[in-house]
């Protein structure tokens, strides 16, 4: 999603990962300032609870928050977005985990944005199940199988998660007359 709202929106965007997974470290060590860039998004690996108002109080477009099973820890900074979306792994191995989740989060108070559930990879048959059970929509996200090269087909799957409409491309036009001489 960051590089989508980085590449295809034009928006400044950081991928920050605050649920203390060290995913990102695995793949790039960060410089000084505290984040690796790729491909125009600002990755931020391992964020502090505390360092969050100041990643808020920059000047990004967008920011993408990975809190991963510590979303609860994270509860207050969850509230402040925009948008809520919640990755579920649905597989038969995992349904326990996202129906604790959706659990979970069917207890929460929302105000007026409610969470968006999304899966990738998702079994159908657990998927409905938890869909009918919990009462809810869990979107699929399909044909991403490279995040830094998303294909047009997932354009609007991407503008629905991240509530944006694709930006129009403007024909560019160079207005040249002849001088005489």
């Amino acid at each position: 999603m960051a590089n989508y709202a980085s590449s295809g929106l034009l928006e400044k965007s950081a991928y920050i990962e605050a649920g203390g997974q060290g995913e990102l470290t695995r793949w790039k060590t960060p410089g000084k300032s505290g984040y690796f860039t790729e491909k125009g998004v600002h990755f931020y690996p391992n964020v502090k609870r505390e360092d969050i108002p100041i990643l808020l109080n920059r000047d990004y477009k967008r920011l993408i928050f990975d809190f991963g099973e510590k979303y609860l820890f994270f509860r207050e900074e969850i509230l402040r977005c925009d948008r809520k979306i919640f990755l579920l792994n649905i597989s038969p191995w995992q349904k326990f985990t996202a129906e604790k989740l959706v659990r979970e989060l069917a207890e929460e108070e929302w105000g007026k944005v409610m969470p968006l559930f999304a899966s990738a990879f998702a079994s159908p048959k657990e998927k409905s199940q938890i869909e009918e059970a919990f009462h809810i929509h869990i979107m699929e996200i399909t044909g991403i199988c490279n995040a830094f090269a998303i294909s047009g087909k997932s354009f609007s799957m991407m503008n629905q998660l991240l509530g944006e409409n694709a930006p129009v491309k403007k024909k560019f036009s160079l207005n040249l007359t002849k001088r005489k001489r």
